[in-house]
């Protein structure tokens, strides 16, 4: 986004999804807390505050028809890129606004209310003032019920960075434009000559050692926007959660699933002192864990009111969470998380992902069949949870008597070619399977554009505001999420000369 408040580059934004974000995604969350989840067969709101070029927003839109999208940037070529988009798609549960939160607040009942609100990558850059407007317009704009999805930094996992945005900062004072952005190639070769030379803070500093050298993979405009504004930075989650406090905004969980799970991220030692520190109530359990995971993002859900369900009811709605396998099914499937690599077990979770790449399923659904071949049905029941937050497991859309939702499919297919007519490499695919949509890694990528394939043994590439590792490539898993995927990707070919 281009906003008043400190967060203004002359370069436009990347094009980018957040899948944590749909609505299908957060309804799992609500049922993983056990929580009375959003009531996905309605007609739902979606606002996007400071959505860039819209490009997650309209992908959302093709791939959950029957609810409508608002999506607003201060940037008006964003808007102008959005509308495009939306335009050549098709899409007409999609709108896009010019405006900055303040003037949002001349009048907010002209948004009315949402049931989901989504701001990613915007909180971190703005000062205090815009930051007491967004929380402003977040009470406007949700009622009882509502959820809000708040993407930014994380102090705990920058604090190694923090000399080379220092350097930034100083470097583009008073530069505009392309000058601004020659502040972040004079720091980036400043640091790589430190860190060829093991000098200065670059000696003991593995984490600011590979941030200097992968960053000629990130584009500008990526880096421009993460290191030229002078907001005020990455935060803690305490400090997050205080200033929503007065839009009666409380903290639900993270969207990332994994994160919400202690067993999944830290040894049983580590486990207990956060344990004992959540039941004392004594300081932030969340900053903890940053700390503990070296966490550089933070992926927080808000909820305006939150009905917590009975242990039977909670069961229940897990239980009727609707899944789809959506990961390649290796022989040994394994999860990401802040501790590292966890495998859930083989025996467990090889069927089970099986069973849910043929279609679509319920989680209970999924455990009987497992089950059924004698394994303990606890266990079974923990395994597809951890599969769930890991990603080999992603949240599906509801079918009707006839399957998927036609509306859905042909809206997904308008938005897949519309964005590869756009977009020479879009970041994602839009999914009616999954009501939102899946970004292939980089060897998918290169797979699907006939590129070179990178280096063999070659991790994927960190997201560029996210951790964690790529599955292996494997193309039937996006075939069996996207219809026609082949003829979206297809490499442009040179047209022949003519006669």
């Amino acid at each position: 986004m281009t906003a008043t408040g400190a967060y203004g580059v002359a370069r436009g934004y990347v094009d980018s999804f957040q899948p944590e974000a749909a609505p299908a995604a957060l309804h799992a969350l609500q049922a993983l807390r056990g929580r009375r989840g959003l009531e996905l067969a309605r007609p739902l709101r979606v606002l996007d505050l400071g959505c860039g070029t819209g490009f997650g927003l309209a992908l959302l839109a093709a791939a959950n028809p029957r609810h409508r999208f608002v999506g607003v940037d201060a940037d008006p070529d964003h808007v102008l890129r959005a509308r495009a988009l939306v335009d050549a798609a098709e899409l007409p549960n999609a709108t896009f606004l010019e405006a900055a939160f303040d003037e949002l607040l001349v009048d907010p009942a002209l948004l009315g209310h949402f049931d989901v609100v989504v701001a990613h990558g915007v909180w971190t850059w703005l000062d205090a003032p815009a930051r007491a407007a967004l929380v402003a317009l977040l009470r406007e704009t949700t009622a009882p019920g509502s959820l809000v999805y708040l993407g930014y930094n994380a102090a705990a996992g920058w604090a190694a960075l923090a000399p080379f945005r220092a350097l930034v900062g100083a470097l583009a004072a008073g530069r505009r434009g392309a000058a601004g952005e020659r502040a972040i190639l004079d720091a980036r070769r400043f640091f790589a000559q430190l860190d060829a030379a093991e000098a200065g803070v670059m000696r003991g500093a593995p984490a600011l050692s590979r941030f200097v050298k992968r960053i000629d993979r990130f584009p500008m405009a990526y880096l421009a926007h993460e290191y030229l504004p002078g907001g005020a930075g990455a935060c803690w989650h305490h400090e997050v959660a205080e200033a929503l406090a007065p839009a009666r905004l409380a903290y639900l969980g993270s969207a990332r699933l994994t994160d919400n799970f202690d067993r999944l991220n830290f040894p049983a030692e580590l486990r207990e002192t956060l344990a004992q520190a959540e039941r004392r109530g004594e300081g932030d359990v969340e900053m903890m864990r940053d700390i503990a995971a070296a966490r550089s993002f933070r992926m927080d859900v808000f909820a305006r009111g939150q009905t917590a369900l009975p242990d039977a009811e909670a069961e229940a709605a897990l239980d009727a969470l609707r899944i789809v396998a959506a990961a390649p099914l290796a022989e040994a499937p394994t999860v990401q998380t802040a501790r590292g690599t966890v495998a859930p077990d083989p025996e467990i979770a090889r069927p089970a992902l099986a069973f849910a790449a043929q279609a679509p399923c319920t989680l209970g659904e999924a455990a009987a069949h497992v089950a059924a071949g004698g394994a303990d049905p606890r266990k079974v029941r923990q395994a597809l949870v951890v599969l769930l937050a890991g990603g080999r497991l992603r949240p599906a859309a509801g079918f009707g008597p006839q399957g998927l939702d036609p509306e859905a499919e042909a809206a997904c297919a308008r938005f897949n070619r519309a964005a590869h007519a756009a977009i020479r490499r879009p970041p994602a695919f839009a999914s009616a399977v999954l009501a939102g949509g899946v970004a292939p890694n980089r060897h998918e990528r290169a797979m699907l554009y006939g590129d070179a394939l990178p280096p063999a043994g070659e991790d994927e590439e960190e997201a560029l505001d996210g951790d964690g590792a790529a599955p292996p490539p494997d193309l039937d898993h996006l075939r069996r999420l996207v219809p026609d995927l082949d003829l979206y990707a297809a490499p442009a070919r040179p047209q022949a000369a003519a006669d």
